[in-house]
């Protein structure tokens, strides 16, 4: 059973419980934070699935928590706010469970396929180095100086003293 449902007293709903190949996809209806009692204090993630209805998914994993984290920043930085909106889709796919790499004999959940309908792009190596208000990397080169600094070496490869340093 793909949910382990909540006792009577609880404000949650049913756990999700994560099954290999079992894709869980519906919208967005919060974060908050539950107490337990053998892990303390953890970040539930409440999604209304498509297929279950509501359902409680914990945001323990590492993997789920820091793809959760780069898409809530990468919000943050896009858009001035990192927060998921209400009502938003979302799909998570745990994939199959793999070896764990720091604990042999564990095993742990990929989490390859974390999607949000409304995701911010992450930024590419382009933008990364050449993040500046006129495109020049910040640091005042001109587009001249981006051009030689990205151009081949001469035929032959030999740079002279005056080229840098060759990588």
């Amino acid at each position: 059973m793909p949910i382990v449902p909540s006792n009577g007293d609880s404000d949650y709903s049913p756990t999700w419980r994560w099954a290999t190949d079992e894709v869980l996809a519906g919208t967005h209806v919060e974060f908050r934070k539950a107490n337990t009692p053998d892990k303390g204090e953890v970040v539930v993630w409440e999604i209304k699935s498509d297929k279950y209805g509501p359902v409680s998914v914990w945001v323990e994993p590492a993997n789920l928590r820091n793809r959760v984290q780069q898409e809530l920043r990468n919000r943050k930085r896009e858009r001035g706010s990192a927060q998921l909106e209400q009502g938003e889709r979302v799909r998570l796919n745990p994939g199959a469970k793999r070896p764990s790499k720091r604990n042999p004999g564990m095993t742990v959940w990929p989490f390859p396929d974390v999607s949000f309908e409304h995701g911010a792009p992450d930024r590419s190596a382009e933008e990364l180095l050449l993040a500046g208000s006129d495109g020049d990397g910040g640091n005042g080169d001109s587009d001249e100086a981006l051009a030689e600094a990205t151009a081949e070496p001469p035929i032959g490869g030999q740079l002279s003293p005056d080229d840098g340093i060759p990588f």
